[in-house]
């Protein structure tokens, strides 16, 4: 194919230990044949198809579960509460298969989260915030720190954005005589 270059992933089993006689899992789809390096492939098809990406498919409550754990996020006793609240709130509901699907509310508080700055929206924010909590229950930080630094944030933010208003309102009013 000229110059192009083309790469092969999968497994290369070199003992297959207990498969020989546990015949239940297949590994046999993801076995690579014994390919050396700048080896020429004659007996091979290459084509194209068009196609467009996919959005990967919606969760359902265990792939939730699953990625608050992976983030750090709540405990066993309350992934059930956290995703009650968030059907309750209707910042997200579920379809007709146990599919979550954003909702207007989710979805304005993630732009919004985003447009200000902040990632709240994000796993490593939600995380972060429930391992400061746990500082603090333990006396390892304390509140009054946690909350002077996000009131500081907040703070900051506002009066950039007020500073900018100010300036878009000066801009206004020079460049045509009214605000």
């Amino acid at each position: 194919m000229g110059i192009e270059k083309f790469t092969a992933s999968g497994l290369i089993i070199e003992d297959y230990g207990y498969l020989n006689v546990y015949k239940y899992e297949k590994w046999s789809d993801k076995v690579l044949p014994a390919y050396q390096e700048n080896e020429v492939l004659t007996d091979c098809q290459v084509g194209m198809a068009e196609g467009q990406t996919r959005p990967p498919p919606l969760l359902n409550e265990a792939d939730l579960i699953a990625l608050m754990d992976k983030h750090g996020i709540g405990t066993d006793a309350t992934h059930a509460d956290h995703i009650e609240t968030i059907k309750t709130r209707h910042y997200a509901t579920l379809n007709g298969e146990g599919r979550f699907i954003p909702g207007y509310i989710g979805l304005a508080l993630v732009d919004g989260y985003d447009q200000m700055g902040f990632a709240m929206s994000k796993p490593h924010m939600r995380a972060n915030l429930e391992s400061q909590l746990k500082k603090i229950c333990r006396g390892e930080r304390y509140i009054l720190f946690l909350f002077l630094f996000i009131s500081a944030a907040i703070f900051i933010f506002l009066n950039l954005r007020l500073f900018l208003i100010f300036v878009v309102l000066v801009y206004t009013f020079f460049t045509t005589g009214s605000p």
